[in-house]
């Protein structure tokens, strides 16, 4: 079992040196050679590809062949869904708001995110991949919980300060501006989302790895990776990966998905009431609140010990919960 586990990890890191470097190299072989044909123009996105995006393509192509080659396939079925889903709903959303002359803008998007969040969630349900029952809400009633949730908010405060010294690009960011500016897309973003993600990632992909019998270790990461993947976007992949391990390793001692929730829904409602005062325009935001850089540093230090120290009581305190 140790060297089956030893050889996937090998097989990824190798697999993602090989698609990660087929990738980059490919697209500057063609941006060298094509650039002076005719048409090249329409076609240049698909050659502009940096080295994080690199990166990202050669992670999320080596773990689908790493989850495949091991037969690990119902995080990969809850994936297909989630995906399928999300298409499913936009191309009649899309073609409803074409007729009424709006087009695809912030408010189809706003409700195709919704609609689709919604529609997973119920088919993973009824489909039995996971739930949410009293065994969850029952789990609330332990104090430690509680302070696996504080633990959980000190984490996340520290991801995002973490995340604003790479300085990465933010693709995303009008788009998430425009939609947290309708009732629709700031109810999508601030509590339906995180609860659907929480059901889709936690509860289906990062249980049904556990109950598996996978190494719980190997689940968090792996679940994690998934997670800050799937968001695509890379000024949000490194936050949603160190934040997608403190949520599965919460999950994983508790055995409930409503801690992680509850600080979801925190998280991404106090970005959406960031995002309606404008107070995400500053890509130094968090320097310009701590007080430069003394502060901001303190403040990351502060926040990663009182996390860890929080999540070691609680990890030592709550009792282990039966996977198999």
């Amino acid at each position: 079992m140790k060297e089956r586990k030893v050889r996937a990890v090998i097989l990824f890191f190798v697999l993602l040196a090989l698609i990660s470097g087929a990738f980059y190299w490919g697209a500057s072989l063609f941006r060298d050679n094509l650039s002076g044909f005719d048409g090249y123009q329409d076609i240049a996105y698909l050659f502009n590809i940096d080295a994080w995006d690199s990166l990202f393509i050669g992670c999320s192509i080596s773990l689908l062949i790493v989850l495949l080659v091991y037969g690990v396939f119902k995080p990969l079925i809850v994936l297909f869904v989630y995906l399928s889903v999300q298409i499913l709903c936009s191309i009649p959303l899309t073609v409803i708001y074409k007729l009424i002359g709006d087009g695809m803008e912030y408010e189809s998007l706003s409700f195709t995110l919704l609609v689709s969040s919604v529609v997973t969630v119920a088919v993973l349900y009824f489909a039995h991949y996971a739930k949410v029952g009293k065994r969850e809400f029952g789990a609330m009633r332990d104090k430690y919980v509680w302070i696996c949730i504080l633990a959980l908010l000190f984490g996340m405060f520290a991801s995002d300060l973490i995340t604003e010294c790479l300085y990465l690009e933010n693709n995303l960011q009008q788009e998430f501006l425009d939609m947290s500016g309708t009732v629709v897309g700031a109810l999508t973003i601030g509590v339906v989302g995180p609860i659907a993600e929480e059901f889709i990632f936690r509860s289906a992909i990062l249980g049904s790895m556990l109950r598996r019998g996978m190494t719980p270790w190997i689940a968090i990461v792996v679940s994690a990776m998934i997670f800050g993947l799937v968001h695509g976007n890379p000024q949000q992949i490194p936050f949603a990966f160190f934040v997608g391990l403190l949520f599965a390793f919460v999950y994983y001692r508790t055995g409930s998905v409503v801690p992680c929730m509850i600080c979801h829904i925190i998280n991404n409602s106090t970005a959406v009431i960031l995002m309606n005062t404008g107070s995400v325009d500053d890509n130094d935001a968090w320097h310009t609140l701590l007080g430069g850089n003394t502060g901001f540093n303190l403040s990351l230090i502060c926040s990663l010990i009182v996390c860890i120290c929080l999540l070691w009581v609680a990890h030592k305190r709550l009792k282990d919960v039966r996977w198999n």
